[in-house]
C-alpha cells in the first residue's frame, strides 16, 4: 500500500519547486521599474508573477481601495494593543478578499515583550 502524504506539505513541496527564482539583477530590474512609476505597481507585480500584498494603512489612498487592489491584503497587531483593528478586514470583505494576512506581535524595542 501506497505510503500517505501529508497534503500541505506535498502543497509546500510544489510551491518551492516551482516557485519563481529572481536573480539580483531581475530584482533590482523590477524595482527601478516600479520606481519609475511608468506602470501601476499592482499590473508591474502581475506582469513579473508577483502577488501584490499590501499593508494598507498609512498612505493618502484610502485603505478600501488599496485592499480592493491586492492580491494578497494585510493587517499587523502589535504586542502593546488592546486588540486589532478591523479597517482592513471589514474592506476586504467588501471586496471579495478571502484572506487577510497578518505581521503578528510586532513589538517596539521599549516594549517588554521585545526582549
Amino acid at each position: 500500500m501506497a505510503e500517505k502524504r501529508n497534503p500541505v506539505n506535498v502543497v509546500k513541496q510544489i510551491r518551492k519547486a516551482t516557485a519563481r527564482k529572481f536573480s539580483a539583477e531581475e530584482k533590482i530590474r523590477v524595482v527601478l521599474e516600479g520606481l519609475r512609476g511608468e506602470v501601476p505597481i499592482t499590473e508591474l507585480c502581475r506582469k513579473e508573477g508577483l502577488n501584490y500584498e499590501v499593508e494598507p494603512y498609512g498612505s493618502p489612498a484610502k485603505t478600501s481601495e488599496l485592499v480592493a487592489d491586492a492580491d494578497v491584503p494585510m493587517d499587523e497587531f502589535w504586542t502593546d494593543s488592546k486588540g486589532v483593528g478591523d479597517g482592513v478586514a471589514r474592506a476586504a470583505i467588501y471586496a471579495g478578499k478571502p484572506v487577510v494576512a497578518a505581521e503578528a506581535f510586532t513589538a517596539k524595542p521599549s516594549s517588554p515583550d521585545a526582549k
